[in-house]
């Protein structure tokens, strides 16, 4: 039997499987580039605004957070692009095939899913093959999306090209690792978490790389992402990286499809350990359970968002430096009065919708325990109904408030380490990070609402709300949209600390919120079966 036999049935499978996903991913990618395209016209043709605005992201704050400043000593709007943007394109390629390759993989093994496909006529390499079809096929119409967004725009023709097929390096090279790493550990959130690592890995060593000087040094070019950003569209265009990109890639994908023939279904290279054949007298509790369960995903939200923070918080003080320069539109979001305090302000909001987005995904995990079957085990324990979700409820609760403080504390310590003159920036920020938990809760709130009497749409509905509100709040006033539409937007109701008051009546609304879905949620809990995939 030929080992890619049956590619094309489960291509068609993987394809219904993604009608969704997919188009979602294709629709995102197309839309940000859009977007920046827009923002970058509203700064207008003439160079010496151009100039002025390039401060953002030319000096060693702006190189860190966003690639080498290419082209800036003489911007143009494709520059400006290119420099300051096409990086968080590239990452967004990557995202997509990190999560497409490890879903149709190794998430399908752990679910069991695979062992019935190849219990009919397929070959052992199909599974990968059809996945990497589908990636494929999402990073190439996204990469035509880009191409014809740049045209659009005015662009050369030779840099939006670049910028496209780089895109489409990138996503190769981050494929190939997602691939090998399906087949290192048995568990798909090991598998994207080194996945994930690796991204991670190549955003710092090209931070470190592009801050230290004006066009990259040698860190730049140990970085995935450094490679890409050194093709410098509009400015070089040099092709010649992108041989290292797709290279690293094809090896990767080639050591993923040969490791495949080493493993059994299920298997990995790298076997789990088992646990302790007993535990404390915690862990036997729900509480110290549900605990012990939602640590690690907590602590890699946690930690990763807090870094985030304390880096967006040193970038303040750019901002401040460059108040007279940014464009209108920019202002508007920010706070025309106090740049800089508008700023601040409005990342640690942004930062409540990632605590938001890490509770969403600690509830979907105790769905997913559910269909596994595995929170009728614990049940049938002795473990009640009650106790069960009101561990669960308190630990995600209790982390989505930590990650809320702690990114404020950070993004204030990145402002005061930036050299602000607010001495009482670090606690007014911490106090905009604890501004942020009710709206937090309310997300909670209404996703365990659908987890008690809908459960099938919970995830949905909570990435839904997490969803509008982030783009509610990035966009809503740049696009001016409509006050009713901004009303349904949960994060929209928060005053924005530490540039206006603390306003209390909408905090009572959104604690309000979450207690009436909480007890919704129990109330359908308690009434329904306890469902199975």
């Amino acid at each position: 039997m030929s080992p890619i036999a049956g590619t094309a049935t489960l291509l068609r499978l993987m394809a219904r499987r993604d009608r969704i996903r997919t188009p979602a991913w294709i629709a995102g990618i197309v839309f940000f580039a859009a977007y920046v395209t827009i923002e970058v016209a509203a700064l207008g043709d003439d160079p010496h605004s151009l100039a002025n605005s390039a401060v953002l992201f030319a000096d060693a704050m702006g190189r860190l957070m966003t690639g080498p400043a290419l082209g800036l000593d003489a911007p143009s709007s494709a520059r400006f692009f290119a420099a300051g943007y096409a990086l968080f394109v590239y990452i967004l390629f990557a995202l997509m095939a990190i999560f497409t390759v490890i879903r149709h993989t190794r998430a399908d093994e752990q679910s069991g899913r695979t062992e019935l496909v190849r219990a009919n006529v397929v070959g052992i390499h199909a599974q990968l093959t059809s996945a990497l079809i589908i990636t494929a096929f999402g990073a190439v119409v996204s990469a035509l999306g880009v191409f014809a967004v740049a045209l659009a725009r005015g662009y050369p023709a030779g840099g939006s090209a670049l910028i496209a097929i780089t895109a489409l390096a990138v996503a190769l090279f981050f494929a190939g690792v997602a691939a090998l790493s399906a087949q290192l550990f048995e568990s798909s959130r090991a598998a994207s978490g080194l996945a994930g690592a690796v991204l991670a890995t190549a955003y710092a060593l090209r931070m470190i790389g592009d801050a230290a000087r004006s066009g990259g040094s040698p860190p730049s070019w140990l970085s995935p992402l450094g490679w890409a950003q050194q093709t410098g569209p509009f400015v070089l265009d040099r092709w010649w990286p992108l041989a290292l990109l797709a290279g690293f890639g094809l090896a990767f994908l080639l050591a993923g499809f040969r490791l495949a023939e080493f493993r059994d279904v299920g298997s990995a290279i790298f076997s789990g350990r088992p646990g302790r054949a007993t535990g404390g007298p915690v862990l036997g509790t729900p509480l110290g359970l549900a605990a012990r369960l939602l640590r690690p995903g907590f602590a890699a939200w946690g930690i990763s968002l807090a870094i985030a923070a304390a880096v967006f918080g040193a970038y303040s003080a750019s901002i401040a430096g460059s108040a007279d320069t940014l464009p209108e539109e920019l202002t508007k979001v920010l706070s025309a009065d106090d740049l800089s305090g508008g700023y601040l302000a409005f990342m640690v909001l942004i930062f409540g919708v990632f605590a938001s987005a890490a509770a969403a995904g600690a509830l979907g995990q105790l769905r997913g325990d559910e269909l596994r079957g595995r929170t009728e085990l614990l049940l049938a324990s002795g473990a009640g109904r009650g106790r069960h979700l009101a561990a669960q409820l308190t630990v995600i609760a209790a982390a989505s408030i930590l990650i809320c403080l702690a990114t404020g504390l950070a993004t204030g310590v990145g402002a005061f380490a930036s050299g602000t003159d607010d001495t009482h920036v670090i606690a007014d920020l911490l106090l905009a990070g604890a501004n942020q938990i009710p709206a937090v809760l309310a997300v909670i709130g209404i996703v365990v609402a659908f987890f008690g009497s809908l459960p099938r749409f919970a995830a949905a509905a909570g990435w839904a709300v997490i969803g509008f509100g982030g783009f509610v709040t990035a966009f809503g006033e740049l696009l001016d949209l409509p006050q009713p539409l901004k009303n349904l937007n949960v994060f929209g109701h928060v005053a924005a600390y530490p540039v206006d008051p603390v306003a209390w009546q909408p905090i009572a609304w959104l604690l309000l919120i979450a207690a009436a879905g909480v007890a919704a949620g129990f109330a359908g809990w308690s009434r329904r079966e306890v469902d199975h995939a």
